[in-house]
């Protein structure tokens, strides 16, 4: 039996938004006041454990998607012959494209920023400002996951977000959708969802900090998508026991696993694609967890 440190009373508290709320809008007024906007269109938006509101406290991370939207990837050619003909006709190719949005992001943040270009990310730390935390910027494209296209006024398509991860290829990711649908399953089962993914999270790093467990075998994101697939009935207002309950569930179910989708249903969980997740981390993870008793 694993025993608890005292502190995990509070694990399934939410961490605080003052100070990340005021970094985000200091990268939003940034390049705001640079006139980007006015001469590109794009989204820029909070996506992960804050938007979430599944943070576990101020080293969460920050991250913050800056999405180019006058041009954008899709799976048009998965659709019927008589769509693809007519997006060909109505659309054109963009003159403007992504490396050039990066590059005219990142001209707009040095001033103000160190940066340092990670494998998927823009990382920023505020040169003057010791209030402000580090970001993460994600700068990408729009993708459009078409249903059918008959016309530019007569479209139905899931956004989503298109980035490139070198030696890995194109990545597609859905976070607003991944925010929607998890936003629905916490409040079916009465806002005690969010709660026991930050239990977990939590327990997590802890586990890491005892040696438990390997270091990066389970990111936030996947801990999420993996209760995202725990049935409904096993989320009550007594977080911990739900906390529990999950994990044994997920127990039972590990030859299951392998069909979990991703919280925003657009993919599978597990996999070798590089917004994929081992099968093996997650049945270490859910070994772990179960141990895992508290003092009282």
């Amino acid at each position: 039996m694993i025993t608890l440190p005292e502190e995990c009373r509070t694990w399934s508290n939410p961490g605080g938004w003052g100070r990340q709320r005021w970094s985000v809008n200091s990268v939003k007024d940034c390049l705001d006041g640079a006139g980007l906007r006015d001469r590109h269109q794009f989204d820029f938006y909070v996506q992960g454990s804050f938007a979430n509101n599944t943070h576990t406290g101020p080293e969460s991370d920050i991250d913050v998607v800056v999405a180019l939207q006058e041009c954008w990837a899709s799976n048009i050619g998965a659709l019927p012959k008589k769509d693809r003909d007519q997006y060909d006709e109505v659309t054109e190719r963009a003159e403007y494209d992504l490396a050039q949005f990066k590059n005219d992001v990142d001209d707009v943040l040095r001033p103000e920023y160190f940066r340092r270009w990670g494998d998927k990310c823009l990382k920023l730390k505020e040169y003057n400002d010791p209030f402000l935390l580090p970001i993460d910027v994600l700068v990408c494209v729009e993708y459009r996951h078409y249903k059918f296209f008959h016309d530019l006024s007569d479209q139905d398509y899931i956004p989503g977000v298109c980035f490139v991860i070198p030696n890995a290829g194109m990545v597609v990711n859905f976070p607003k959708l991944h925010l929607l649908r998890g936003n629905v399953k916490d409040r079916r089962v009465g806002g005690n969802y969010k709660p026991v993914i930050r239990i977990a999270k939590n327990a997590y790093r802890w586990a890491v900090e005892q040696n438990l467990l390997p270091a990066g075998s389970a990111a936030g994101y996947f801990i999420e998508c993996l209760l995202f697939n725990v049935p409904d009935e096993h989320f009550s207002s007594n977080h911990w026991l739900s906390f529990r309950a999950c994990f044994e569930r997920l127990r039972y179910e590990t030859a299951a696993l392998s069909g979990f989708e991703c919280q925003h249903g657009m993919g599978n969980l597990f996999g070798d694609g590089p917004e994929q997740w081992r099968k093996e981390s997650a049945v270490g993870l859910v070994d772990c967890m179960v141990e895992m008793r508290c003092r009282w």
